[in-house]
């Protein structure tokens, strides 16, 4: 073998040797391939959440007769006081169904007066004939509550609001005529300040909801807040789907709507917070492991590592709880 040969089998030795050095420095773990976490004092919660949307008190008010309105004494966005008056129907209309109501007890009261006296004469009654009275004594009664019925329908003609409120819609113009059978809401009145989100909660989430349980809620349309709320109405009756499914109405107040200006309608989530413990000194739930029945954590100080003992108490299933073992601002390895 001669000398240029052996010149290029060491150069060739040399570059295997140091891209061999290379590539193993890159394959060894540095320490920005650890994964770790620092012990600190925070807090843990168990919650769930229930879709919803926020919702005022309000109160829809429609007439219990027919007839045009007359008058509108009131307008949108007005205050209003309890009691204040917001609207007339035509009175005369009213007087006129009264009218003829009053004709159609007269020709039935005198029905039954003939039927009684000349038709069945006294003593001649048999079933039939006591059947015939009979039916002919519940059209009367009809026709008497049909009477009283107009007669109260004349003080129906005006609409009070019944809460101090904010007039937030009105549905119908004067001269426009309303109808008791579709039982249209003619004029909504809303209560400020009494701001709450609704939700239906399933079977097997409502018996985990209480009155005094922290509740926190959430907007669609404003992103990273959350509002402070109090559940103050739970529903006994359920509302059943049509698969059969059973829920539950939930109301909760909200108490600070921090500067914003929610509405009614906004869709979001209810947090029901059901446990909670703040100022513990928590880590993730990754960094620890057990071997005999005993917690354990690899703690990182000074590059070195040490496996410690350490004891867990309340977690949320993704951090936990460290009782003892560890301090505020220890490092540990998540594997």
């Amino acid at each position: 073998m001669n000398k240029k040969t052996l010149l290029i089998l060491g150069a060739l030795l040399i570059l295997f040797g140091a891209g061999f050095y290379v590539f193993g420095v890159q394959k060894t773990p540095s320490k920005k391939d650890v994964k770790t976490a620092t012990a600190r004092t925070g807090s843990l919660k168990i919650a769930f959440s229930i879709d919803g949307k926020t919702a005022v008190e309000r109160r829809d008010l429609k007439f219990t007769v027919s007839g045009k309105v007359s008058h509108i004494a009131v307008k949108e966005g007005q205050e209003v006081k309890k009691w204040q008056y917001l609207m007339a129907l035509d009175t005369q209309d009213v007087q006129k169904n009264l009218e003829k109501n009053l004709k159609d007890y007269l020709i039935t009261r005198n029905t039954f007066d003939q039927t009684g006296q000349v038709t069945y004469p006294a003593g001649a009654l048999n079933d039939t004939m006591k059947r015939a009275l009979e039916n002919t004594q519940y059209t009367l009664d009809k026709s008497v509550l049909d009477v009283e019925i107009k007669n109260i329908a004349l003080k129906e003609s005006y609409l009070y609001s019944p809460i101090d409120g904010v007039v937030s819609a009105i549905n119908i113009k004067e001269g426009e005529a309303t109808n008791t059978q579709n039982g249209g809401v003619v004029i909504t009145i809303t209560k400020p300040g009494s701001l709450a989100f609704e939700a239906y909660a399933e079977d097997t989430d409502v018996l985990k909801i209480n009155k005094d349980q922290k509740t926190l809620v959430k907007v669609d349309a404003i992103q990273n807040v959350t509002f402070p709320s109090q559940v103050d109405f739970i529903s006994n009756l359920a509302t059943v789907d049509q698969n059969g499914l059973s829920s539950y109405k939930i109301r909760a107040s909200i108490s600070d709507q921090k500067g914003y200006s929610l509405l009614d309608g906004m869709a979001g989530q209810i947090q029901f917070i059901t446990k909670e413990k703040s100022g513990i000194l928590i880590i993730p739930n990754g960094a620890v492991y057990r071997k005999n029945n005993i917690s354990y954590v690899t703690k990182l100080e000074d590059k070195k590592t040490q496996e410690i003992a350490i004891e867990t108490g309340f977690t949320d299933g993704k951090e936990v709880e460290v009782s003892s073992g560890l301090n505020q601002g220890d490092t540990v390895i998540i594997p």
